[in-house]
């Protein structure tokens, strides 16, 4: 009976926590810069997600105005209509290594979503660039004024 009810428990976080994604920009930030943590929540109310969370060693620098993406789809003679809001937290780390975003609690009308802590690694310096090579070529080697022309370009590393 235990067991049934943990894992009923644990299949109902998942089911709320797959809603949510928290997409870090750039993947890892550098300590001088400031970076983006977006808060995207998929929910099928109408109403407007409350996030909570705990920085550890990062501070919020700005917070911007949610953007929202309304989707309706109509299969079958029913309507079902999917709302997308995305928060965007400007940040700053205060030191080199591992930060977090711990006790992520985000409020949805009557719901109570748990999303798992992230983790951020923030780098001194940048990580150095892969060797590239770059190719373009082009499908005409005279062409007119006004005339186009198509370019592929092909990366290799």
């Amino acid at each position: 009976m235990a067991i049934s009810m943990f894992v009923s428990l644990l299949f109902i976080t998942n089911v709320y926590a797959s809603n949510v994604k928290i997409k870090v920009t750039p993947e890892k930030p550098l300590l001088s810069e400031t970076f983006n943590v977006d808060f995207i929540i998929e929910i099928d109310q109408d109403v407007e997600p409350i996030i909570n969370f705990n920085p550890v060693s990062i501070e919020v620098v700005s917070v911007s105005q949610p953007s929202v993406a309304t989707r309706a789809t109509y299969i079958n003679g029913e309507v079902t209509v999917k709302k997308t809001v995305t928060y965007s937290y400007e940040m700053q780390a205060k030191r080199t290594g591992a930060a977090y975003l711990n006790t992520i609690r985000i409020q949805v009308g009557d719901k109570k979503i748990r999303v798992p802590s992230k983790m951020i690694q923030i780098l001194k310096q940048a990580a150095k660039a892969k060797n590239i090579f770059v190719q373009a070529e082009v499908d005409k080697t005279k062409v007119y004024v006004g005339e186009s022309i198509i370019a592929r370009y092909y990366l290799y590393n």
